[in-house]
């Protein structure tokens, strides 16, 4: 199971997801009130606990049965929209950022953990004035 399915699957059922760690990704897995369960990315482990639903606990087993290597799709070509000349007052490049739970777009700087690269099916959905932007950025999971 990619883990982009994986994600897909545990919102559908209502589940929080945050991640941590983007040397080694922890995805954790809440219910708002509580931890839930906790996913390793780049190690077969999981950890659930007796109170974890049970629908859960079946799709985290099968994404810890995927081998780690089949887990993200292989050389996809990527793109990013820089917006040019919009900088934090830190001195950051901000990008076009999309928000999947409100269904928005928003300008934030660089972050692992936002949504700020886009397949070419996704960037056919994104307003034209903002395509005209996008620069290509080659993902290989090799």
């Amino acid at each position: 199971m990619l883990t982009k399915e994986f994600i897909s699957k545990v919102k559908k059922l209502g589940y929080e997801i945050e991640f941590e760690n983007d040397f080694s990704p922890i995805i954790r897995i809440s219910n708002g009130s509580g931890s839930l369960g906790v996913v390793f990315c780049n190690i077969n482990l999981i950890n659930t606990y007796s109170f974890t639903p049970i629908e859960l606990k079946q799709i985290m087993r099968e994404y810890e049965d995927t081998p780690i290597d089949e887990r993200e799709e292989k050389n996809i070509t990527l793109f990013e929209i820089p917006l040019f000349n919009l900088k934090t007052s830190d001195g950051y490049q901000q990008y076009l950022t999309y928000d999947e739970d409100k269904d928005c777009y928003f300008a934030s700087r660089g972050r692992s953990t936002l949504k700020q690269s886009f397949t070419v099916a996704e960037l056919e959905k994104i307003p034209s004035y903002y395509r005209v932007l996008a620069k290509e950025i080659i993902y290989d999971n090799d």
